[in-house]
């Protein structure tokens, strides 16, 4: 199991990445790896707090297609949204050849205001049991979640 940590500032003030992120990420991320993201559920709390569950399909990298003899990945993420501390929850289910069925990834996300209310600094954490092989592989597939995170904020803010 292994743990990975990282943070981004992005040129959006917090209010607006937070509800692009939780209220409008279908509609509004175009990367070339993410083929489709659906909403398949939204139920908003007594307390507030937003749950969401979306499915993505993407492709995979050249050399994780090597691998796997697959060109995609699929994956669940069911996300709780935490009005209240600026903070996204979330588990993710990886459907690929690579993984074994007792896979799991956990994370969360927090938001805070950052460069004098004109950005936001996000601070990402996940953690992953991918039942594979090698350690070394969790962290490398840690790192490629982290780095796809990261380049979501950043195709956000720069749209």
């Amino acid at each position: 199991m292994k743990t990975v940590k990282t943070s981004v500032i992005v040129r959006l003030p917090v209010e607006k990445i937070w509800r692009l992120m939780r209220d409008d990420l279908p509609n509004v991320l175009s990367l070339d790896n993410i083929s489709e993201i659906v909403e398949m559920e939204r139920t908003v709390a007594d307390c507030g707090s937003v749950l969401t569950v979306r499915n993505w399909s993407a492709t995979l990298p050249k050399f994780a297609q090597l691998v796997s003899n697959s060109t995609s990945i699929k994956w669940t993420d069911s996300s709780v949204w935490h009005n209240d501390r600026l903070k996204c929850d979330w588990t993710i289910a990886i459907t690929s050849p690579l993984l074994e069925e007792n896979s799991s990834c956990v994370g969360s996300a927090t938001y805070e205001s950052a460069l004098a209310g004109k950005g936001t600094k996000v601070g990402l954490q996940t953690t992953l049991s991918l039942g594979i092989a090698k350690e070394s592989n969790e962290l490398l597939v840690g790192e490629l979640i982290i780095a796809n995170f990261s380049k979501v904020l950043r195709t956000i803010s720069d749209s």
